[in-house]
């Protein structure tokens, strides 16, 4: 009998379907804001908290390393998404909640890594008004609730707990 392998999807839906529906969903807001807004002016939302501002970051968090050649910076990001594919696809038992927090993070890096590729920066829209803070998308919020959960998870795991 010939065993018939699943595709990564049906073995690991707590990687997968995070990763989709965070790079489906920026992927689409962004096109969105590229096709509807006006570059650089501001658009109320809820008033005295967010508002959207279509920018494009040549760099990346909080404009870091934007004098540094696009693809230096394609090439850094493409191989740590890499790294950490391998890492949530390996065939050892993981956390659920680490799987899943490794797929917000993948979903987040890859969408704004395929932004980047083609439109050599990544375009942000979220600007918080309560805090000043650097204008981000849904991405960048979903890397940084990935890796809370990240933290979330090692610190609570014990030695006998599969890493």
């Amino acid at each position: 009998m010939v065993a018939v392998r699943k595709p990564a999807w049906c073995v690991y839906p707590a990687l997968f379907w995070p990763l989709a529906a965070v790079w489906l969903g920026d992927s689409l807001l962004k096109r969105y804001v590229e096709a509807n807004w006006p570059y650089g002016a501001q658009l109320p939302a809820w008033p005295n908290v967010l508002a959207f501002r279509f920018v494009e970051n040549k760099g990346v968090a909080f404009s870091l390393f934007s004098q540094v050649a696009p693809f230096a910076l394609l090439a850094v990001n493409g191989l740590f998404i890499v790294g950490l594919l391998g890492w949530a696809l390996q065939p050892k038992p993981m956390p659920l909640l680490q799987r899943l927090s490794l797929g917000l993070i993948i979903g987040g890096a890859l969408c704004n890594w395929v932004d980047r590729l083609l439109d050599g920066g990544v375009t942000d829209y979220l600007e918080p008004l309560f805090v000043r803070f650097p204008i981000f998308n849904l991405s960048d919020i979903a890397i940084s609730v990935g890796a809370a959960l990240l933290v979330y998870v090692w610190s609570f795991r014990n030695a006998d707990s599969p890493a």
